[in-house]
């Protein structure tokens, strides 16, 4: 099958896909990380000269189809979200994050990541305070800054679709 034969197969089943599934069915079968990996793989092709990417590229492309043709065989509530996810997904993620610049996450803004963030924040404002005894007013800034990246950066990935996960 021919790149732009298949890109239509794959796209049509999405776009049918996500009309006949309820919200709740798309995220349990992770039909928005599939169409980010769908964006990617086939509107900002990489160009690289590796026999390996090359072979890994369409072999992601198949198992997208595969994985998108067993969800249209309704034979998918027989797995869980989760082995769906280990089975199909996670491997083209890992594939997409490594080529692509994909980062994974946990579905919409989980509470653990902006904890990281304001952690690291005032850690190092603790530290600037202790060893230079600024003001409290400025230490502050420290958490506000990182918390501030934080958004941007999660803000960033959704906007270019870089962005996989479970329930995603």
């Amino acid at each position: 099958m021919k790149n732009s034969e298949l890109k239509q197969e794959i796209e049509f089943r999405l776009l049918k896909l996500k009309k006949i599934l309820s919200k709740d069915d798309v995220k349990y079968v992770h039909l928005n990380s599939v169409g980010n990996f769908i964006y990617h793989i086939f509107n900002n092709e990489i160009s690289s000269n590796s026999k390996l990417f090359k072979v890994n590229l369409e072999i992601n492309k198949i198992k997208i189809n595969e994985y998108l043709i067993l969800i249209e065989s309704s034979d998918f509530h027989e797995y869980s979200s989760k082995q769906l996810f280990v089975k199909y997904v996670e491997p083209i993620g890992n594939f997409m994050h490594q080529h692509y610049g994909f980062s994974f996450s946990a579905g919409s803004y989980s509470v653990s990541y902006f904890l990281t963030y304001i952690g690291v924040g005032t850690a190092i404002s603790l530290v600037t305070y202790l060893i230079i005894n600024i003001s409290k007013l400025i230490m502050l800034n420290f958490i506000v800054l990182f918390v501030v990246y934080a958004m941007l950066k999660k803000y960033y990935k959704v906007t270019k679709r870089k962005i996989y996960g479970p329930n995603y």
